[in-house]
């Protein structure tokens, strides 16, 4: 999420847990949002930092390294890959899908639909 938006505050964050399949119906609390973002960096050993000066925003310290870091793209790709797949079956009967390289597209259709103002989010 970060690597699209590039910062964001712990509030938009919140605002697109609620949005994804991981929720569950809970809000994401700032202890579990420390709580992963700590995984994050010791399995991936990708920092995510809080720039006070920028309003209290989230970003990676590094994105560009992981942009051009081939080993961690292809260990992060079927997290990614795997997340878009279960937030697409929530709409499963408004998307269409048909082979597309690598899924590149998949993560726009999805935000596409998910903030169409006729169809929103599905319960």
């Amino acid at each position: 999420m970060l690597l699209r938006y590039k910062r964001l505050s712990f509030t938009e964050i919140s605002h697109r847990w609620e949005d994804s399949y991981l929720c569950e119906g809970k809000p994401l609390n700032l202890r579990t949002f420390h709580d992963h973002r700590n995984a994050v960096e010791e399995m991936f050993h990708v920092s995510i930092e809080c720039d006070s000066a920028d309003g209290y925003r989230y970003y990676i310290e590094d994105a560009s390294s992981l942009e051009n870091g081939k080993l961690r793209q292809w260990m992060l790709n079927p997290f990614n890959v795997n997340n878009l797949v279960n937030e697409g079956q929530l709409m499963s009967d408004c998307i269409l899908l048909e082979n597309v390289h690598r899924g590149q597209y998949l993560s726009t259709m999805i935000e596409a639909v998910k903030h169409h103002p006729f169809i929103g989010r599905r319960k």
